[in-house]
């Protein structure tokens, strides 16, 4: 058993103890005092920024550009060297701003070499709020080409410098590049991407190095990791790259287009220098695919590859697969980048085989209606277009086809009435279309269709063309060829297989359907002498029959 201690023993040990601690205590205020004024006197007799010529001199050789760094300060503890600011001169053909400007940028350093040696050996680069302004010019060159360029204009910048002694007491082999809550600026307009960060390990001139890029685009994140290396020294642009990327939940509203919705990608880009190839897969959800467009009813799924010329600044899309329900639509061909950045594209669109509810439910996105109240029930729809010009004056043309088509809650033959009178079709709640084909073509100021062909049940044949305007105005000119064996317009001089003819116009939402009087009328008296002297008093009686009022 452990005799405990007498009153007098703790006390003692406490005293002890409180000592212990008092002296170890002051023991580190000594050493803080003294690594303080280490600090001083290293600060006071080694002027860092005696360096700062030969590093400018250095940096602006090795880029190409005249590397400008703020004052040098020395922070002992951290083993850094810090400027004030940086500033990287830009291409002169692509103006006189500056390529990168920077808040501070952080240098670490041999601290034993540096005091010991007097030489400047920096291992790692910490760039802190930079501002990055990339630049293309008319022939597809990036401002970014000529950084570290071999050539006369850095020669001219070496020169510039302080002499051929300009490395003298300096070592620069970095192995390490760090960028903190970048801008990154890209074209003329310009697109800005924040909160940019850069991470570059083991980096080296002749021998891939990995990397990883993150920042903020358009509210959501973007990731992208890989291999970059060996720099390519005549164009730095056409350094080959291995990666892969994620973009998580981009708001496409704020993007500089008229589009809307979620967006979420994931892929991988190889790039050999020349082409870049990349494969990706993304879900879009609430889109809105052109200007007045509403939010897409279905999520939509994509999965595309392209391959792309880096230099010509051309590519060729190889897949371009979209996919909402069990509908599938295939986008495939060639695109260029022109002047300005301008996109020019030729892709064929082909679809087959679709079910149409599916696709109604992307209707919204393109800012297409139905008649009011009006749904589709079913039915499977086919498209062959070609979508060609530039992004921003797309025209599209090709055909349209569909069978099956069951429309609920709208009733074409109650619309046409006026001629249901004489033709006794039938009328109901909903409307159902065996067949239906059109040609189309399509541009910003709006759309035409032509040989439109209807096989509707308990109506007959419908045929015609017209034009929907880019505010949803109508104005289709069609011929009715009716079922009803009850059709007789023999008083007229008609045949039944000659077809009724009428006009659509109103809107996408609230078609308003007449009979073309005139057109009936024309038709009736063509090829008779005198027909142009004929009374007025026949288009009244034909009023008459298609339930208009009769002239006084």
């Amino acid at each position: 058993m452990v005799p405990s201690l007498t009153f007098e023993a703790r006390q003692g040990y406490a005293c002890s103890r409180a000592a212990l601690v008092k002296r170890i205590l002051q023991v580190l205020g000594v050493l803080a005092v003294v690594l303080t004024a280490v600090s001083v006197a290293v600060s006071f007799f080694f002027d860092v920024d005696f360096y700062r010529p030969r590093l400018e001199a250095r940096l602006s050789r090795a880029l190409a550009r005249d590397v400008k760094f703020g004052k040098l300060t020395l922070s002992i503890f951290s083993r850094r060297v810090v400027a004030d600011d940086l500033s990287i001169s830009e291409d002169p053909a692509f103006g006189p701003n500056p390529f990168l400007k920077a808040k501070s940028v952080g240098l670490r350093v041999d601290l034993a070499s540096l005091v010991f040696s007097r030489r400047l050996s920096v291992t790692a680069v910490a760039v802190d709020q930079p501002v990055v302004v990339l630049l293309q010019d008319a022939a597809g060159k990036w401002n970014i080409s000529s950084l570290g360029a071999k050539g006369p204009s850095a020669k001219t910048i070496s020169a510039a410098s302080s002499g051929g002694s300009a490395d003298t007491g300096m070592d620069f082999s970095a192995r390490k590049i760090t960028i903190a809550d970048g801008r990154l600026s890209l074209g003329q307009k310009p697109y800005v991407v924040d909160k940019v960060n850069l991470d570059v390990d083991d980096f080296a001139l002749a021998s891939a190095f990995p990397f990883s890029v993150s920042a903020d685009i358009f509210g959501g994140t973007f990731e992208f990791k890989g291999k970059a290396g060996p720099i390519a020294g005549d164009d730095l642009a056409a350094t080959p790259a291995n990666a892969t990327f994620t973009a998580k939940n981009m708001d496409l509203a704020k993007a500089p287009t008229d589009l809307g919705g979620l967006v979420s990608v994931d892929g991988s880009v190889n790039l050999d220098g020349h082409i870049a190839h990349l494969k990706a897969h993304g879900k879009g959800e609430k889109l809105k695919l052109v200007q007045g467009g509403s939010p897409a009813e279905h999520p939509v799924e994509l999965d595309c590859a392209l391959d792309h010329n880096i230099a010509a600044q051309t590519g060729t899309l190889t897949q371009g697969d979209v996919k909402t329900g069990r509908a599938l639509v295939r986008f495939s061909g060639p695109y260029n980048i022109q002047n300005k950045g301008q996109l020019n594209v030729r892709i064929d669109v082909i679809g087959e085989d679709m079910p149409l509810a599916d696709l109604a439910a992307l209707m919204p996105a393109v800012n297409a209606v139905l008649p009011g109240g009006a749904s589709i029930r079913g039915g499977r729809a086919s498209v062959r277009l070609t979508v060609e010009g530039d992004a921003e004056q797309l025209v599209t043309k090709g055909t349209l086809s569909a069978a099956g088509v069951s429309f609920s809650d709208f009733d074409l033959g109650s619309k046409l009435s006026t001629l249901g009178r004489f033709a006794g079709i039938r009328t109901g709640p909903n409307t159902e279309i065996q067949h239906f084909s059109t040609g189309v073509l399509s541009s910003p100021v709006g759309t035409s269709l032509d040989n439109i062909k209807l096989f509707v049940t308990g109506i007959g044949q419908i045929s015609g063309d017209g034009t929907i305007a880019s505010t949803r105005q109508v104005n289709f000119k069609m011929r009715a060829n009716l079922n009803s064996a009850e059709v007789s317009l023999a008083t007229l001089g008609r045949g039944a297989s000659a077809g009724v003819p009428f006009t659509i116009t109103g809107t996408a939402s609230n078609p308003i359907f007449k009979a073309d009087v005139r057109g009936i009328v024309s038709e009736d008296l063509e090829g008779i002498p005198g027909a142009r002297r004929v009374p007025s008093a026949a288009t009244g009686l034909l009023k008459g029959l298609l339930g208009g009022k009769k002239q006084k």
